[in-house]
């Protein structure tokens, strides 16, 4: 088994890595576009319990198609066939505060999801996958990659540090689909 996969249970796979490819500069741009497209403080996720953009602002966006491209290439032949194409449903970003969290939550009826952190510290709320008492703490261009159906939460952002900001999404394969909404993006 690869040392980017970390086993859970014996029927599932999380991929967990840096993403690669970016420069510091990049990573800025994308935060400040998830800053500049925040819903207002009382919209929202009923699981997330903070700041976020709404699901479909970056399907044009030509830096976010760039990391949806290395975040399929990153699981296909590893946690399904290499052949299948993939559909791209939902696709946020989140800005965690002090005391912000995320209640326990799957992400059905998607088939994977990924979370990857533009900005974190030593202080920053770890991804905790409930079932399986695994922890993974955020850094910078880290990319995890999971099954959608893994319970997974966010205990509440600490104080200290600075804030926790990420990327997050959910995919089908295409052939899973039924109607695709208008604003899936097509990665192969």
């Amino acid at each position: 088994m690869s040392k980017n996969v970390v086993a859970v249970k014996q029927t599932c796979a999380i991929i967990c890595k840096e993403l690669e490819g970016f420069s510091e500069e990049d990573r800025l741009r994308i935060i400040e576009k998830i800053k500049d497209n925040l819903r207002p403080e009382d919209g929202g996720l009923q699981n997330l319990k903070a700041r976020h953009t709404g699901y479909g602002r970056f399907y044009e966006d030509e830096d976010i198609q760039e990391i949806l491209e290395k975040v399929v290439a990153s699981f296909k032949g590893v946690l399904t066939p290499p052949e299948e194409d993939w559909a791209i449903v939902d696709v946020w970003g989140s800005i965690y505060r002090p005391k912000d969290y995320t209640v326990s939550h799957r992400h059905l009826p998607s088939f994977i999801s990924f979370v990857l952190y533009l900005q974190a510290d030593d202080h920053s709320s770890p991804l905790v996958f409930d079932e399986c008492e695994l922890r993974i703490a955020p850094k910078n261009w880290t990319l995890v990659v999971f099954p959608s159906w893994l319970m997974h939460s966010v205990p509440p952002q600490s104080e200290d540090g600075c804030e926790r900001i990420m990327l997050s999404g959910n995919l089908l394969p295409k052939n899973g689909l039924v109607e695709e909404p208008e604003y899936v993006t097509n990665a192969a």
